[in-house]
């Protein structure tokens, strides 16, 4: 629905006065003005400016773990929240933890979204007024997995690269994601250089 929206030239849902408000309008609402499309095209997926979620550290090969830190990642415009350090071993959804492959490797981190309705919160259940669920909630899961085959899909997010031979990480997260800060870095290349080109080279 949102991407027939989208085709067609919408920007927003406007309701009118003495008509039924129907959920497929209210949701559309919902995902024309998420944070979440402002998010995935404006700032991209990675890690926060004064943020260092999700850096994996620590490769321990004989105990097939290796840490997982703390903190958010943005990926396909959704936050990955992870509030206290973890493992690969330990991870909140450990389903698909996998024994580390010899040689080298690559460590996604996979979002997925669940729905939440009043059976897993009561508070969906409205007991203060109507008594009844009215709506249901979309929660923002994750994973960690290894992989030795790149993994083409905008809810998997490349964290890092690992060598199991050599116990060797490379991080290969973007971090310090700031739209304020590329503005920052931007006016300052223009307001010191006339030159288009050194402006250019001075942005980048």
């Amino acid at each position: 629905m949102l991407q027939d929206a989208l085709n067609k030239g919408y920007c927003r849902v406007r309701f009118q006065q003495a008509k039924p408000l129907l959920d497929r309008d209210l949701n559309l609402l919902a995902d024309l003005t998420s944070s979440e499309r402002f998010a995935k095209l404006s700032i991209g997926d990675g890690v926060l400016e004064g943020d260092d979620g999700f850096r994996i550290s620590n490769l321990n090969v004989s105990t097939n773990d290796f840490n997982i830190d703390p903190g958010i990642c943005l990926v396909n415009g959704r936050m990955a929240i992870l509030p206290g350090a973890t493992t690969y071993q330990t991870q909140p959804f450990p389903d698909n933890v996998e024994s580390l492959p010899a040689g080298a490797c690559n460590i996604y981190l996979h979002i997925f979204i669940t729905e939440i309705d009043a059976i897993q919160d009561p508070d969906l259940q409205n007991t203060d007024d109507v008594g009844f669920e009215t709506t249901v909630r979309e929660k923002v899961n994750w994973e960690v997995i290894v992989s030795v085959p790149p993994i083409i899909d905008n809810d998997y997010y490349l964290l890092a690269q690992l060598d199991t031979t050599t116990s060797v990480i490379n991080d290969q997260r973007l971090t310090g994601l700031s739209l304020a800060r590329i503005k920052a870095e931007i006016d300052s290349a223009r307001g010191s250089t006339n030159n288009l080109s050194d402006r250019l080279n001075m942005s980048l």
